[in-house]
């Protein structure tokens, strides 16, 4: 199977900063009232976000890890640790509730 991967940035650098900072709302909705400040916090984790994903192209579907094979390390690394911290912010989420 042919397949490429092109970044144009450290593109796994850009989603884990927006994760850790969708991650915050939890924090800022707890200790802050203010919708500004909770907006400003939401806004700037989707376009680290939106940049981060929008900068990563690939022509493999990526649903599971097996298709990822031939890939450096680096890849590998950022997208298992990806799917790890998303399923931790989730369980996160789910105990606040």
């Amino acid at each position: 199977m042919d397949w490429k991967i092109q970044s144009y940035t450290d593109w796994y650098s850009i989603v884990f900063y927006s994760m850790d900072y969708n991650g915050n709302w939890i924090y800022c909705g707890h200790f802050f009232d203010s919708e500004a400040i909770l907006y400003s916090v939401y806004g700037f984790a989707y376009f680290l976000q939106f940049s981060g994903f929008s900068s990563f192209t690939a022509n493999i579907i990526q649903y599971n890890i097996d298709q990822l094979v031939g890939a450096s390390a680096n890849e590998l690394t950022s997208f298992i640790c990806y799917l790890d911290h998303l399923w931790l912010q989730f369980f996160t989420f789910l105990l606040i509730l």
